[in-house]
């Protein structure tokens, strides 16, 4: 649907409802936490980033209680960036082949 284009109506009221209409059923399509996420075609983001955000608070927090981990708590988010980069690029090559 996305990569479909529906010419208006040269009616400006018919062509809003077009719009209207068509917007109703993309959301309806997302459903309630795709509003705030986006389509099924940004989940591997999302996911990346989600695992990202919650890692950082982690080690934040695992930084703040334990000063000597300091160092490795670095070393591991950088990875786990580098891993979340390597899932998100790998992920959308898969999604054009199909």
């Amino acid at each position: 649907m996305a990569n479909r284009v529906t010419p208006l109506p040269k009616d400006p009221d018919v062509a809003q409802k077009v719009i209207e209409t068509e917007h109703a059923s993309k959301v309806a399509e997302m459903g309630k936490i795709g509003v705030w996420l986006g389509s099924r075609d940004n989940a591997v983001v999302y996911l990346a980033a989600v695992l990202i955000i919650i890692a950082v608070i982690t080690s934040g927090v695992l930084a703040v209680y334990e000063p000597s981990l300091r160092a490795d708590t670095g070393k591991a988010l950088l990875a786990l960036a580098l891993s979340a980069l390597g899932f998100m690029f790998g992920a959308g090559s898969r999604q054009k082949d199909h």
